[in-house]
């Protein structure tokens, strides 16, 4: 089911629309929810519209866990991808006469380009898929704010536990170094998200350590000039830069990205610069005239606003442009001129598309306020501020990369980013009046617990393994024990043959080098020997390089070397 509230320009008779900023607080849409999430997520589908399944199978799960009987998944789509939305209903008519047709219901879920994307298992535990925030594509909306949104969902449905893999980045940088490296979590934690589970055989206390020992790196062994990096021999000079306007001594590297971090937002934007016209023709590869140059400037423009203030790529606007002007030296000239300038009342913004790495252009408008405070502000010492957010970010970039070089703390580094898998636990109070157990379930023939424990009010076990797993429908209890451990609750179910796992009920050996006991969600490989899996990164394969159909680890080949050879 997916709740489509407020979205279409259109809106259906009766319904509610609720504000980005107040949704999922008390009262917004519901004054509370007292029961767990299965329950509470049901009473917040109640102020929405019955649409269309979009099914949803393949996406990531707690393998270990049993299979529930439903996910719930919340969208906030973006403008470009609520078109596979509304074609929806099509698609159901057409897969009637076509069993073979591709889900649209699947091509929507697994969209990269939804400005929030979170799935949540009946029993409570889910993941957050994506969140895309100004950098990800999104015009009105932060990533700060995305993330608000979506930890007030979980925490107003009494979500149990949320997992995410922070693959965050910054302007090409691993914002989980960055973040942590200045903070000492990942930028998730922010709202409460600590070390899950690490790649690579990365533990909680060895993830810890390599926190501290790139946090502690000095700034003295950091300023040492790489010989063998020209591009790093300003490394010096920016670590002085910013040691001169420090409020506080700053010795170590965490103590720089802080104040580096920190100074961004104090700055502010950069003044907006206005198409020079008559300075841009004396430049030496410049051979047309101011009149020429802004002509083409303008019609540019015109082209541009054609797209509806919508990012077009660089040959779209090449293409429509050159229909008025002719000579393409000039077109290509300009359109190098333009980005992030204003021309008119439009301000002509430029970046490389992440996904396709295509320059595109597109239109903002610019408020006459802005405008005619920016022209009194022209000439001034940007503000009175001595770094612009340009330079600045450059600077941040040039010790990222400058701290990514340094072999003392390598090792530190790769495991921050090997360390990319947080949960967050959503605590919640027993419900007063009620005794609070915690029951497992265990199999005759299993020799391990299946996870999760459900919390359960007692005489509520049959009813509720029933409703929340798919392997316990008709679950019936006919004796409890007291353990060691705890309360026993055996019974029998139903469909005790069916799968029980979301992960499947095959399970890997695990015996990597790197320290890995455990499928960790890299890419393996088995040897076809003794079927022990290990990383393919830790036996020096590349990640574009092709997993071989036959592949014998180095342990059973040694083995192998060392019997007679029968010739």
């Amino acid at each position: 089911m997916h709740n489509n509230v407020g979205c279409c320009k259109k809106r259906k008779r009766g319904e509610r629309v609720f504000k980005f900023k107040s949704f999922g607080h008390p009262g917004h849409p519901a004054a509370d929810f007292d029961g767990p999430f299965h329950r509470n997520v049901r009473a917040l589908l109640e102020f929405g519209h019955p649409e269309p399944s979009l099914l949803g199978g393949g996406l990531p799960c707690w393998g270990h866990h049993m299979i529930c009987n439903e996910r719930f998944h919340f969208v906030l789509p973006s403008h470009k991808t609520m078109p596979a939305l509304l074609v929806q209903p099509d698609f159901e008519r057409d897969r009637r006469r076509n069993s073979k047709t591709t889900p649209t219901g699947l091509d929507f879920l697994d969209h990269d380009g939804h400005l929030m994307h979170g799935v949540v298992h009946s029993n409570g535990f889910g993941h957050l898929l994506r969140v895309n925030g100004f950098q990800g594509g999104s015009e009105f909306v932060s990533g700060h704010r995305i993330m608000d949104l979506w930890d007030r969902l979980c925490t107003r449905l009494k979500a149990r536990k949320v997992s995410l893999t922070d693959v965050a980045k910054k302007a090409s940088m691993e914002l989980r170094l960055v973040h942590g490296i200045a903070y000492g979590e990942p930028w998730f934690g922010l709202w409460g998200y600590k070390f899950g589970r690490g790649s690579y055989g990365v533990t909680p206390q060895s993830y810890q350590k390599s926190i501290q020992a790139v946090r502690d790196l000095p700034l003295s062994l950091l300023a040492h000039t790489n010989l063998c990096r020209a591009d790093l021999a300003q490394t010096p000079i920016i670590i002085s830069k910013y040691q001169t306007i420090a409020t506080h001594p700053m010795h170590n590297l965490a103590q720089l990205f802080r104040c580096m971090l920190e100074l961004k937002h104090r700055l502010p934007p950069d003044p907006i610069k206005f198409m020079d016209y008559h300075a841009i023709s004396t430049e030496p590869a410049c051979r047309w005239s101011p009149k020429r140059v802004e002509m083409a400037a303008r019609v540019i423009v015109e082209s541009l606003k054609k797209a509806r203030f919508k990012w077009v790529s660089r040959q779209e606007v090449r293409d429509a442009a050159r229909i008025y002007i002719g000579d393409t030296g000039l077109l290509d000239f300009v359109l190098k001129s333009l980005g992030d300038h204003v021309v008119g009342n439009h301000m002509v913004r430029r970046t490389v598309n992440p996904a396709t790495k295509v320059l595109e252009y597109c239109l903002e408008d610019v408020a006459a306020d802005a405008r005619t405070h920016t022209c009194s502000a022209r000439g001034a010492a940007t503000f009175g501020f001595k770094f612009t957010r340009a330079q600045l970010a450059k600077d941040i970039a040039h010790v990222y990369n400058r701290a990514l070089c340094e072999r003392s703390v390598a090792a530190a580094v790769q495991a921050i980013l090997d360390a990319k898998r947080l949960v967050k636990d959503f605590q919640r109070e027993p419900i007063e009046g009620h005794v609070k157990a915690v029951c497992a379930v265990l199999f005759g023939e299993r020799k391990r617990a299946m996870s999760p424990d459900e919390v359960v009010v007692a005489g509520e076990a049959e009813r509720r393994f029933g409703e929340l797993y798919w392997g316990l429908r008709g679950f019936v209890a006919e004796k409890v024990e007291e353990t060691a451990e705890g309360v026993v609750v055996e019974g029998r179910a139903a469909a005790e043959e069916a799968e029980m796992v979301e992960g499947g009920d095959d399970e890997r050996y695990v015996e990597c080098a790197c320290g890995a006991r455990g499928d960790d969600g890299e890419r393996m490989i088995g040897c076809d020997v003794c079927d022990v899996w290990q990383h393919t990164r830790c036996i020096g394969m590349s990640a574009g390089e092709d997993v071989p159909r036959v592949f014998i680890c180095a342990r059973c080949e040694r083995h192998l070397c060392a019997f007679p050879s029968v010739l």
